[in-house]
């Protein structure tokens, strides 16, 4: 059976005004929605096409297409923080501990130097934040957009208040250790620095994964 355009926009509207915003979902359901509908006006060729949507609608259950966008939220949730564990699991496996090794006695090492610890800190913070912001501004905003649009990049949000939880964590810590701590146990310094560059590595691996995936699927 075919539709016409003009009912396949009605399908469209008809998912939006329940409440579906991301375009991934909303071809998802209106092919649900399709199948469904073909069947019933096959069963009973005297139904309408609204009134055969009303049924269809009606076989998604009390909570309509909200207890499908939760599940697939959960769903989506899980695959981004999967991915995000593969990529730490592929950086300590890979050449670059190699960096992440170094970066730890380098830290060490000039650590060691005589000058004020705080302010050796905040150094280090503050390069490395310049290089997270710069290595992935553009990625960051293209995907930032589309993942209002797409509900398979929706669980990056998440990834942003992660993103702003942690550097707060590393501007933060200095105030809670003091000096004669950090000077007793130079390598709480090291690990922590070397933590951050981790996570800068790791986040731009995952941004320039999600910016494949948005090419490979079209995505605009």
């Amino acid at each position: 059976m075919q539709f016409s355009k003009n009912q396949i926009d009605e399908l469209y509207e008809f998912v939006i005004k329940k409440g579906i915003q991301y375009i991934d979902l909303q071809k998802e359901l209106v092919g649900y929605l399709i199948l469904i509908i073909e069947s019933k006006m096959k069963s009973n060729p005297n139904l309408t096409f609204t009134k055969a949507l009303n049924l269809a609608y009606k076989t998604f259950g009390v909570y309509g297409f909200d207890a499908i966008l939760s599940h697939k939220i959960k769903m989506q949730t899980k695959l981004f923080y999967r991915t995000i564990r593969k990529h730490i699991r592929a950086l300590f496996i890979s050449y670059r501990i190699c960096f992440v090794l170094s970066s730890f006695f380098i830290f060490y090492y000039v650590r060691s130097f005589n000058c004020i610890i705080h302010e050796l800190y905040f150094g280090f913070i503050a390069a490395a934040i310049f290089l997270f912001v710069y290595s992935s501004y553009s990625s960051h905003n293209t995907i930032r957009k589309l993942s209002k649009k797409y509900l398979a990049l929706s669980s990056y949000n998440n990834m942003n208040l992660n993103s702003i939880c942690i550097l707060y964590y590393f501007l933060v810590l200095p105030t809670f250790i003091g000096d004669h701590i950090l000077n007793n146990y130079p390598y709480l310094f090291s690990i922590n620095l070397t933590i951050l560059f981790v996570f800068i590595i790791v986040r731009r691996n995952l941004l320039n994964e999600l910016l494949a995936y948005i090419k490979s699927k079209g995505f605009e």
